[in-house]
């Protein structure tokens, strides 16, 4: 506020130019503040149990957050290292995520409409992920079933399973004019709290989602049905 107030004074005593460069600083100054939505980001968290390599799917289930990962070759993400859980007091999201993303320097973490995404800075060859979409109409399918119709509709070949035994929500969705990323996004956005994770290997891609819900019967019988098997009897 301070700052805002030494431009003012700066604006109107120093005519036009003054005014104009107090506009241009108050432009800045506002594209730089983070959005009311972002708060969450740099609210501390009173603990944290960090494992390396699983920081930013742990933080996603810890923070009951909807994610996405996009792995450009197989085990890029994962760590390496073995390394033993460290427990972090008070610290941000935001600085849990850069801790995460500085032992990826050819990644990035991005915070969009709601989602948190790791990426590629780069791609070596096409973004699949930027194909453009028509129309996606969703209607009483798991948010799992939905990538994978997202997939088929921009004609990307993915092998995929469900992460474990998760609780994917039953979503309906209507979308026009999006990417396959934001499409996905999208999706674990109506979920509430999945996570979709895409990589690449030397045999193609791979896809899972899974969730910090919970599993329950109606999961496990909505991923049955899914695969033409028949669902549990009760």
């Amino acid at each position: 506020m301070q700052i805002i107030r030494a431009f003012y004074r700066v604006g109107f005593g120093a005519g036009v130019f003054g005014r104009a460069l107090l506009m241009v600083s108050l432009c800045i100054f506002s594209s730089n503040a983070a959005s009311p939505d972002e708060a969450f980001l740099d609210s501390p968290m009173a603990s944290f149990d960090a494992l390396e390599g699983r920081e930013f799917s742990d933080l996603c289930h810890a923070l009951k957050r909807p994610c996405g990962i996009e792995e450009a070759s197989f085990g890029d993400v994962a760590s390496k290292v073995k390394a033993p859980r460290a427990r972090l007091q008070k610290i941000t999201p935001r600085k849990i995520l850069d801790r995460y993303i500085k032992r990826l320097p050819s990644y990035q973490w991005v915070y969009r409409n709601g989602v948190i995404n790791v990426e590629p800075k780069k791609h070596d060859g096409e973004d699949v992920l930027s194909r453009k979409l028509g129309a996606v109409s969703i209607s009483g399918i798991t948010s799992f079933k939905a990538a994978l119709d997202v997939f088929k509709q921009a004609d990307i070949q993915v092998a995929y399973q469900p992460q474990g035994r998760v609780r994917l929500a039953i979503i309906d969705l209507t979308l026009k004019d999006v990417t396959v990323r934001e499409a996905l996004n999208a999706i674990v956005k109506a979920d509430g709290e999945a996570i979709w994770f895409l990589t690449t290997g030397k045999t193609g891609r791979t896809f899972t989602m899974t969730s910090s819900k919970k599993t329950g019967a109606s999961s496990i019988n909505e991923r049955r049905k899914e695969s033409g098997s028949k669902p549990e009897s009760k």
